[in-house]
């Protein structure tokens, strides 16, 4: 069964991209409402894709009701399935979720985390496809040798901490399969939201894709919503190549 994972923080003010704090002039209640409109346009694209299970791990684990109330906007019921994540740490965190969602009936696993608002359901479907095509796995590149998603298929289990402990994930990554003989594809890459010129490059982004006027039904417009109402504007300071956000101009 293709199963989409994804690895979600439940959006409660001064504990979500809490570095945006440090270098952009969002205050931690804009930061929390740009964040729910992250995640509910990871939702809303989750829903649009081949996935026939979707699990929602989350965290901390006392927002159930507050996580299973947003999906239910986008995900039917019979295709949900949400769990608190569990371990001690991050990669434990991630190995888990693969293990559960296999315990449940997965025989292809991608996941995603929720601050990637610009992926888009063709993206999900392209990984499902390789999966089922070729087995192995799929690895979508974000910024600064990221990952926005991971695809494994079968009983593929890395050890996330040496993928995640130190160094570059993508690299670390594709070093492990290649010195494990296991194929794999790259998708496109597509950014995810940690920092200012996170920032910078997905909202220039997503409003290149209003310009565009062809809003298709990957369009994060809950993200954009906010944008838009935060008044988020790109500038550059004087003389230099350097690219800020600011809110109000």
């Amino acid at each position: 069964m293709e199963s989409l994972i994804v690895f979600a923080k439940a959006p409660v003010e001064g504990k979500v991209k809490t570095r945006l704090g440090a270098d952009t002039p969002l205050s931690t209640s804009q930061i929390c409402r740009l964040y729910n409109a992250f995640l509910q346009d990871t939702l809303r694209t989750a829903s649009l894709c081949k996935g026939r299970r979707i699990f929602l791990n989350f965290t901390p684990p006392g927002s159930a009701d507050m996580m299973e109330t947003l999906a239910l906007k986008s995900i039917p019921r019979n295709r949900l399935a949400i769990f608190p994540q569990e371990g001690d740490s991050f990669h434990a965190r991630i190995g888990f979720a693969f293990k559960q969602a296999r315990a449940m009936g997965a025989t292809s696993c991608v996941m995603i985390g929720s601050d990637s608002p610009t992926l888009s359901p063709r993206i999900l479907d392209d990984a499902f496809d390789t999966l089922n095509s070729r087995g192995g796995a799929a690895l979508g590149p974000s910024g600064e040798g990221g990952l926005y998603l991971i695809g494994l298929s079968g009983e593929i289990q890395p050890d996330f901490e040496k993928i995640f402990g130190h160094g570059a994930e993508l690299l670390n990554f594709s070093r492990w399969l290649r010195e494990e003989n296991i194929p794999f594809s790259l998708l496109e890459e597509v950014g995810d939201v940690d920092v200012a010129h996170d920032l910078v490059s997905v909202a220039a982004h997503i409003v290149a894709m209003e310009n565009t006027g062809n809003k298709g039904s990957g369009f994060p417009a809950n993200t954009a919503r906010i944008m838009d109402e935060l008044k988020i504007t790109i500038v550059r300071d004087n003389g230099t190549r350097s690219k800020r956000v600011v809110l109000g101009e």
